[in-house]
């Protein structure tokens, strides 16, 4: 049977629409930089135009769903939405204007379904990391058994907002976001690595973003992405390379969007802050996230 989901981000929004038969198998994953989250970490409001951006890209998904016989979408709303105090709003439109009925779910919440959808495959302890726009979601367990569960508002567009907005960033700036970064991420890392050795593996559109830097891609190809071994070498490598350039000249870098370019600092900072209070040399990419986590929780296979 076909199903789709959509997540509803800080950053972007994103639709899976999969195959499920005993497994879950992809048939198209889509995304769009919608930046819903943009000013919210600020004056906590959606703002009309960031809403009208995610309404109209609501329309294109469920027309694609429809396209493959799917009337009943999943969808999530995470970071963004649940810290805006016009919430209740976004949703109601949401409803009004494309059908569409959308879930707040809490930071414990997406850490699960993150866990679920890149750890579906794997055996023995993991870690997964989801650095997405307004958050970061940290979940270790065991086949399915979770130990630790935590979301930190330290995300690449909140980040990039609070600390990294002007293209001139100076070293002053850059060492207030690694120092907050990292007094936010170590309790956690501590935590985590008590419980012994794990299999740290990442998700999210930072992570794979650098991945396929690392990769040089000029086109994006999830088959490579998937499953990659991004060493923390790669990450400082890369973070350097950002800082080195404009932000015009960081659009041109092959793997890179362009639309990601102005966060990219940002997002590789704050794994780059995460390798190393974990002690990771580096972290398994993983293509499966929330969306694959929304739909077997949902759904079962």
């Amino acid at each position: 049977m076909k199903k789709a989901a959509i997540d509803i981000g800080t950053n972007s929004t994103r639709l899976l629409i999969a195959e499920m038969n005993g497994n879950i198998k992809r048939i198209q994953k889509l995304m769009t930089i919608t930046r819903l989250g943009k000013g919210v970490d600020r004056c906590k409001r959606l703002s009309p135009e960031s809403v009208e951006k995610n309404i109209s890209t609501l329309l294109k998904y469920k027309e694609i769903a429809n396209d493959y016989g799917i009337d009943d979408i999943a969808t999530i709303a995470t970071s963004a939405v649940r810290d805006a105090s016009n919430r209740d709003e976004f949703v109601q439109a949401v409803k009004e204007k494309t059908g569409i009925d959308v879930e707040i779910i809490s930071g414990e919440e997406e850490a699960e379904l993150g866990f679920i959808g890149a750890s579906s495959s794997s055996s023995g302890l993991s870690a997964v990391v989801d650095i997405g726009g307004g958050s970061t979601e940290f979940v270790a367990g065991r086949n399915g058994d979770i130990k630790i569960s935590k979301s930190l508002d330290i995300g690449a567009v909140r980040i990039t907002e609070r600390f990294l907005y002007s293209e001139d960033m100076d070293g002053p700036s850059l060492i207030r976001a690694y120092e907050y970064i990292k007094s936010a991420v170590r309790p956690t890392a501590d935590d985590i690595k008590a419980l012994g050795d794990f299999r740290s593996i990442g998700v999210g559109g930072t992570i794979t973003t650098l991945a396929a830097v690392d990769l040089g891609l000029v086109t994006y190809d999830s088959d490579k992405v998937h499953g990659y071994r991004l060493k923390k070498e790669s990450v400082c490598l890369a973070l350097k390379k950002f800082l080195a350039v404009s932000l015009n000249d960081r659009k041109k870098i092959a793997g890179l969007q362009p639309e990601r370019a102005d966060i990219i600092i940002a997002g590789t900072l704050i794994l780059k802050i995460i390798m190393e209070e974990m002690d990771a040399d580096s972290i398994i990419v993983s293509e499966q996230d929330n969306l694959e986590g929304l739909l077997l929780k949902r759904f079962g296979c």
